[in-house]
């Protein structure tokens, strides 16, 4: 597997479904939100599947249980 293909396969994508048209990218921050999926997801008990932003500095991360059966 390529760098590329690597890359790829590791980015998950959060949008707001009531977005209606194209929307653009380009816009980055750095900050520590890696650090805290990171940490609800090392058990591998959970997955992060979303984010909510209810425009204050706050936001929500979303699990779904990881069925390891």
């Amino acid at each position: 597997m390529s760098e590329k293909e690597e890359l790829e396969e590791n980015v998950r994508v959060f949008i707001d479904l009531k977005a209606v048209g194209n929307g653009k990218g380009g816009h980055f921050f750095r900050n520590n939100l890696v650090e805290h999926i990171k940490k609800l997801e090392e058990s591998g008990k959970e997955k992060v599947v979303g984010i909510v932003y209810d425009e204050s500095y706050q936001i929500e991360l979303v699990t779904q249980d990881i069925n390891n059966d």
